[in-house]
This record gives structure tokens, C-alpha cells and sequence, in this order.
């Protein structure tokens, strides 16, 4: 069995908003791992709080994933 952790930054959350500014917006995020779309095997949720955050190139972060033998 692997342990897989992302970490995420706030930055990877971003979407284009109806003005096309790139942003972070307050809510409830629900994240699902499997196979594939018909094969989830794992979930779980978390919220992003505080206001809407305007992003700019310079707050855009890659993700660091680790896989870890348990």
C-alpha cells in the first residue's frame, strides 16, 4: 500500500472568473482519487476561506506530490 500527498498551493484552485481575472474564491472543496472518473476509491473535502484572491503569474506554484510505502 502508498500514501500519495499532494500539496497543494492556494494558486492551483484558481479559475477564470466572468471578467477573466484569474482568481481563488471562499468555499468547499471536494477532492476524489481512483482509477478514473467511474472508480473512486478515496475522498475527501476541505474549504478555502477568507475573501476572493485576484491571482497574478507570479502566485502561480506548481503541485509537489509524494508517494510514500506504508
Amino acid at each position: 500500500m502508498h500514501r500519495v500527498i499532494f500539496r497543494l498551493d492556494l494558486s492551483q484552485l484558481g479559475f477564470f472568473d466572468p471578467r477573466m481575472r484569474s482568481v481563488v474564491e471562499p468555499g468547499s472543496v471536494r477532492v476524489m482519487l481512483g482509477a478514473s472518473s467511474e472508480d473512486v476509491r478515496a475522498e475527501g473535502e476541505f474549504v478555502i476561506e477568507g475573501g476572493v484572491r485576484e491571482l497574478t503569474t507570479a502566485d502561480i506554484f506548481p503541485t509537489r506530490v509524494e508517494v510514500d510505502s506504508v
